[in-house]
């Protein structure tokens, strides 16, 4: 808990225009890096600070929609809503980093594996491909995966409309074999612009 007695000399005050104009709907902190935190207001706007809420920076302007009554920051992606800028929102798609998968080991005969018959709840992707859009595509939107060797080892078609999407890969390839460990790369096809971004795909901690 912090000291109370550095917050002695503080005071509330009113930062808004209006008693109800400027209500703030929701404040969401990443909780792997709590110092980054985002803001929404009734009215319109989201904004981010990465410094404790020393400074403040908007970074929904360009959206169309900016009523905000809710922000979900989701804790498998935190990295990329830690990437969101206003140099991001200004870009016609972006590609952002994914975080590494883990190529768990399936091998039912291994001793961790035994009982996994018992759990009902499914499984999350291995791994997580988050991209944005600015305005919908105007044709397919595909995300590839690449090996070290240039090969593609999968191809996935995402959503084609405005705003962050998420691609999810199993770790397998085109022909439903599980993939290696190892470095890949992932493709993003949109508007007639690809980019690309690193993806690593660890080992089985568990070997």
């Amino acid at each position: 808990m912090p000291d109370a007695g550095l917050l002695a000399e503080f005071a509330w005050r009113a930062v808004t225009p209006v008693n109800m104009g400027g209500r703030i709907d929701d404040v969401e902190a990443v909780e792997s890096d709590p110092s980054v935190i985002y803001v929404g207001a009734a009215t319109g706007g989201v904004w981010k600070t990465t410094n404790n809420g020393t400074t403040w920076a908007p970074v929904f302007d360009a959206q169309p929609n900016l009523s905000i009554g809710d922000i979900a920051i989701a804790p498998s992606i935190p990295r990329s809503s830690q990437q969101i800028s206003d140099v991001v929102l200004a870009k016609t798609e972006h590609l952002f980093r994914p975080r590494p998968a883990i190529a768990w080991d399936e091998d039912k005969r291994t001793w961790h594996g035994g009982d996994d018959a018992l759990f009902r709840a499914k499984n999350p992707p291995d791994a997580v491909v988050p991209y944005y859009l600015k305005s919908p595509a105007a044709a397919a939107v595909t995300v590839a995966i690449v090996d070290a060797d240039g090969k593609t080892v999968k191809e996935i078609e995402g959503a084609r409309g405005a705003g962050i999407h998420r691609v999810a890969w199993d770790l397998r390839g085109a022909d439903k074999q599980r993939i290696v460990p190892g470095s890949y790369t992932v493709k993003l096809t949109a508007n007639g612009h690809t980019t690309t971004a690193p993806l690593a795909v660890l080992i089985d901690p568990n070997r």
